[in-house]
């Protein structure tokens, strides 16, 4: 399973190209239109669409917080990795260790 990670920033891009938003000059159009692009390949191309909270976090180290238990659940846990012959990291490493006799 593949994730998009998509912050404000695209999301407001994509609001002003669509004309939701208004715009005082056309000078972001550019950076928006590939917002705009890359969110339309992530809707398109990946399993699940992750946002950031609209209403953020309370501090940053509560940011830091859930952003690395995410990426260590997730990279550690779920997402295949080709080394590992397309198990994910701690299933190859508790593998090893069951055949190695460390526990």
């Amino acid at each position: 399973m593949t994730y998009a990670l998509i912050d404000n920033a695209t999301l407001t891009a994509v609001q002003r190209v669509t004309g939701a938003v208004a715009v005082k000059t056309s000078d972001t159009i550019n950076g928006d239109l590939c917002a705009l692009e890359n969110f339309l390949q992530e809707n398109l191309f990946y399993d699940d669409l992750l946002c950031i909270p609209t209403v953020g976090y309370l501090s940053a180290s509560l940011a830091q917080q859930e952003i690395g238990r995410f990426l260590m659940q997730r990279y550690s846990w779920q997402r295949s990795h080709q080394f590992n012959s397309g198990l994910p990291p701690a299933v190859a490493e508790e593998k090893l260790n069951v055949v190695s006799g460390i526990s």
